[in-house]
């Protein structure tokens, strides 16, 4: 190569007399950043100052049940309210109001 600084070329020389390339020579710079931040991060996780969240299938699954439940549920409680009402009301429109309103839920 022509355009080689000196630098480069005594780069390109250790290189090869190595055998190390860019990509070594980056994971050497970086491995021992990486390395403490795992460090610290366990540290955290005993000292109990960072809690680990997992979300699981099965949680996601029994409150998606559990919305459902309370959804039908709710809507029992006011079809039987409605139901109460068209049964305690003297007046005729009162009582069906009440039960088209029950047989809605």
């Amino acid at each position: 190569q022509k355009n080689e600084t000196p630098a480069e070329k005594g780069l390109n020389i250790f290189a090869k007399a190595t055998g190390l390339n860019q990509r070594d020579v980056l994971t050497a710079v970086t491995s021992p950043k990486k390395i403490a931040y795992i460090e610290e991060t366990l540290r955290e996780i005993e000292r109990g100052d960072l809690k680990i969240r997992v979300r699981s299938l099965e949680n996601e699954k029994a409150l998606e049940r559990m919305s459902l439940t309370q959804g039908k549920m709710e809507n029992l409680l006011v079809a039987s309210l409605l139901l109460n009402l068209a049964g305690v009301a003297s007046s005729r429109i009162l009582s069906g109001a009440g039960v088209v309103g029950a047989a809605a839920f």
